[in-house]
C-alpha cells in the first residue's frame, strides 16, 4: 500500500527525476483500468485484455501499481460488507419525488418563479432599450429640485461652480437664516 513518503507515479523514469512522460502515463491508468475489469469479472474485448495483460508484464511500474491496486481490492474485500436492504433506492426516490397531495403546490411554484423573473428581465431590457432609443426630454435643471438647502446658496445653478459672496448674500435672504430649530433653549 503507499504511504505518505512514496511519491512513485505510473511513470519509470520518475524515480530518474526525469519529468514523466505523459503518453506512458496514459497507458498505464489504461492498462490497469482493463486490469481492474477483469479483476471485477466485468467483460472486456479479448484483444484489449491482452494487450493489458501483455503491458503489465513489460512495465514494472504499472506491475507495481496494479499489484498495489490488487492488494487494496483484497483489505476491502476483507472488510464485513454491508448491503442496503433491496428496496433501498426506491425509498429513496420516492421520498424524493414531490407528493402529488403534499408538495404539488411547492413542486409548481419553482417554475413560476423562473418564469416570474424571465418576465421581470424582458420588461427591464425592453424599458432600457426605449429609453436608448428614443431618450426623454428630461433634463438636469433646478426645476427638479424641489427642496432647497443651504449649501445651495453658494452655487450659481445646480451644476455651476461655487460663489461665496453670492452664497452669504442668498443666505441673509434665507428665512431660516438664523432661526433657531424647536426646543432649543437659550
Amino acid at each position: 500500500m503507499n504511504t505518505p513518503e512514496d511519491s512513485r507515479d505510473l511513470s519509470p523514469d520518475r524515480a530518474s527525476g526525469a519529468a514523466p512522460d505523459l503518453a506512458e502515463l496514459a497507458e498505464n491508468e489504461r492498462c490497469l483500468s482493463v486490469l481492474m475489469l477483469l479483476h471485477d469479472g466485468r467483460p472486456v474485448q479479448p484483444a484489449l485484455a491482452a494487450w493489458a495483460q501483455a503491458h503489465v508484464a513489460t512495465h514494472a511500474s504499472c506491475a507495481a501499481a496494479y499489484a498495489e491496486l490488487i492488494e487494496q481490492s483484497a483489505a476491502l474485500a476483507a472488510t464485513s460488507s454491508r448491503r442496503a436492504r433491496p428496496d433501498f433506492t426506491d425509498r429513496v426516490l420516492s421520498r424524493r419525488a414531490p407528493d402529488d397531495d403534499a408538495g404539488g403546490a411547492r413542486a409548481d411554484l419553482l417554475p413560476f418563479v423562473r418564469r416570474l423573473a424571465v418576465a421581470a428581465g424582458l420588461a427591464l431590457a425592453l424599458t432600457l432599450f426605449a429609453e436608448l432609443v428614443q431618450p426623454s426630454d428630461v433634463t438636469a435643471d433646478s426645476s427638479l429640485q424641489t427642496n432647497r438647502h443651504a449649501a445651495d446658496h453658494f452655487r450659481r445653478g445646480p451644476f455651476g461652480p461655487q460663489d461665496i459672496e453670492a452664497g452669504l448674500r442668498g443666505r441673509l435672504k434665507d428665512p431660516d437664516f438664523g432661526r433657531q430649530p424647536r426646543g432649543a433653549g437659550r
